[in-house]
């Protein structure tokens, strides 16, 4: 498992890495024990918690409100409002959904690359390369995997290429008072 977070000892946002039950900064070389990690995970777990936001949507069009709301409750009484005149005999019900970005996929890439870099080195060295990262473990490729996961994320929000859109899920249909 590999997070970003920031590390005690130097302060820096760095990967952190969980191989063979140790915690190592990335940067530093500190390692962390277990209940650094649970805190700083469950810090992290609280901020994308708050974040949470909620629609209603409206049942003549079909569309979701721009407007966001921090519980489903505040979007529900939202919905209730705006709506009550809106609906109709054909409509009796609308929905309250929540909304959430879509996460940038960057696939799993591990074993093209380690395959890219053995034939690059092949390429340049022929026989002499045979063998070279022939012995990487599936872990070692889950760790490569989460970091450039972690990378592309990075450079996408950087440029500006974070996510495009949100989708609606845990919908759940309210009738009319």
């Amino acid at each position: 498992m590999v997070s970003t977070i920031k590390c005690p000892e130097c302060s820096k946002q760095v990967f952190i890495s969980k191989t063979s039950g140790d915690l190592i900064c990335g940067e530093c070389g500190y390692r962390l024990n277990d209940f650094d990690y649970d805190m700083i995970l469950k810090d992290s777990y609280k901020k994308v918690a708050s974040k949470e936001k909620w629609m209603y949507e409206n049942p003549n069009t079909e569309r979701w409100t721009g407007e966001e709301y921090s519980t489903r409750e505040a979007a529900l009484k939202a919905g209730e409002k705006d709506i009550e005149s809106k609906l109709s005999d054909q409509h009796t019900t609308f929905a309250v959904g929540r909304v959430e970005d879509v996460a940038i996929i960057s696939g799993d890439h591990a074993e093209s690359l380690i395959n890219m870099i053995q034939d690059a080195h092949y390429d340049m060295h022929d026989e002499i390369a045979e063998g070279y990262l022939e012995n990487v473990t599936k872990e070692e490729i889950k760790l490569l995997d989460d970091w450039i996961s972690k990378i592309i994320e990075t450079w996408a929000k950087g440029c500006g290429y974070d996510s495009a859109y949100t989708v609606i899920t845990d919908i759940q249909e309210h009738n009319k008072n």
